[in-house]
């Protein structure tokens, strides 16, 4: 049995550079934006990545998340292989 080769694509992407207010006096450099991918491969790889996307969303990504850094908004734009991310 041949497996299909399966890939991720970054379709497209938007980042901008902003400080994160910390406290009254503190702030952190950090990066807004919107990231657009694309999976192709079997049923069963896009829902383990479509699983830690949403995991994601509660856990956030990087390693300022205990600060409340790193929070994502996603958005699922086609069901069979197409996902956003917005960074907040």
């Amino acid at each position: 049995m041949k497996r299909k080769k399966s890939s991720v694509k970054y379709t497209r992407y938007v980042l901008h550079k902003g400080e994160y207010q910390i406290g009254e006096r503190n702030t952190r450099t950090g990066f807004k934006g919107e990231l657009i991918i694309r999976l192709n491969g079997s049923g069963e790889q896009r829902d383990k990545l479509a699983l830690l996307l949403r995991y994601a969303r509660y856990a956030g990504i990087g390693a300022k998340t205990a600060i409340g850094m790193g929070g994502i908004l996603l958005f699922e734009m086609d069901k069979a292989k197409r996902m956003a991310a917005v960074a907040q």
